[in-house]
């Protein structure tokens, strides 16, 4: 009675993109791989539960999912127990073009959410702004109503003035619909 399962974990296995699992007892380079199979990249793959499908499937039929593709150079060894993927050229610069598209994707979305920070921000100053002038406004016509034109008095007032966040929200969205549709018609 032998121990069966050892000499499973000893073994090289690639995986060719039509499914067939090659076995190699014996560690072995990238290039001699390379080189019985022309116009193919070695690639050590880390299975996962989730990440990309390619379209090699395990020994069951069952499809594997990849977390991670390295392509391997020439000089690199295969080491004993790991799993291993033959990739076409063609496989090669669709993968890396999907990494470009990714990368170039989520500096976008990175880029995208600076701009709303910024307009944000640039929103909020010009309501400030506008909500200071309606108050200087209201306290000049106050006090040239009431006849009053004592410093003391206007200093007061403009203390007394409202902060952004004590406008109440359904003014708030009306002075950002005006400010949106004034920076619209200035461009």
């Amino acid at each position: 009675m032998g121990n069966c399962q050892a000499n499973d974990a000893a073994v090289v296995v690639i995986q060719h993109s039509d499914g067939h699992a090659e076995r190699l007892y014996w560690p072995t380079t990238a290039d001699a791989v390379m080189r019985n199979h022309p116009d193919h990249y070695v690639a050590h793959i880390t299975p996962s539960g989730t990440g990309r499908r390619l379209s090699a499937s395990a020994d069951d039929g069952s499809i594997i999912r990849f977390a991670k593709i390295r392509l391997l150079k020439h000089k690199e060894m295969l080491l004993i127990g790991q799993v291993y993927h033959l990739m076409t050229s063609e496989e090669v610069t669709k993968e890396l073009r999907a990494r470009k598209h990714e990368k170039i994707r989520k500096a976008q979305n990175v880029q995208i959410k600076q701009q709303e920070v910024e307009i944000q921000q640039h929103l909020l100053q010009m309501l400030e702004q506008q909500n200071q002038r309606v108050h200087e406004r209201t306290s000049i016509e106050d006090s040239a109503d009431s006849g009053e034109a004592d410093p003391q008095v206007m200093d007061q007032r403009k203390q007394r003035r409202t902060t952004l966040e004590s406008v109440d929200k359904p003014r708030k969205l009306r002075l950002c619909d005006k400010m949106i549709w004034l920076m619209n018609a200035a461009t």
